[in-house]
């Protein structure tokens, strides 16, 4: 996960660096949904959120009752094979050391991007609603 904050704060060192040269990763973290959703539930404890994570073997099975749902109720789909192999199994490591020693980047708190995300996905979908 990046801010996109932090990418075009990138984008603008290495534009004005004359040291900048190749491919720069600008992420400074992996969070599984879980630690999200947790994260979430301590900034928001009024928030509904999940409070346990489906074990990997059973990942089909929520694809095919999603699938269930939505051909017996027309409720819109919310999962698909791409997302379950996305977030399952898989844990990204990378490094934007390159980033921060040639240019000086620094990302933001995670937290405090998540509560702008959040903040602005209320004002926008929630309270902007009438």
């Amino acid at each position: 996960y990046v801010d996109v904050r932090d990418v075009a704060r990138l984008h603008l060192l290495a534009y004005e660096s004359d040291k900048a040269k190749g491919r720069y990763v600008a992420a400074d973290g992996f969070f599984t949904i879980k630690e999200i959703t947790d994260m979430i539930g301590e900034m928001f404890p009024g928030t509904s959120v999940p409070k346990f994570v489906l074990p990997e073997f059973m990942t089909p099975g929520a694809l095919f009752y999603d699938w269930m749902t939505n051909a017996f109720t027309g409720t819109p789909r919310q999962l698909s094979w791409a997302m379950i192999k996305e977030y399952t199994g898989n844990r990204q490591l990378v490094s934007s050391q390159k980033a921060k020693t040639e240019l000086g980047w620094e990302a933001m708190d995670f937290k405090k991007s998540l509560r702008d995300t959040l903040d602005w996905i209320s004002m926008t979908f929630i309270r902007g609603k009438k």
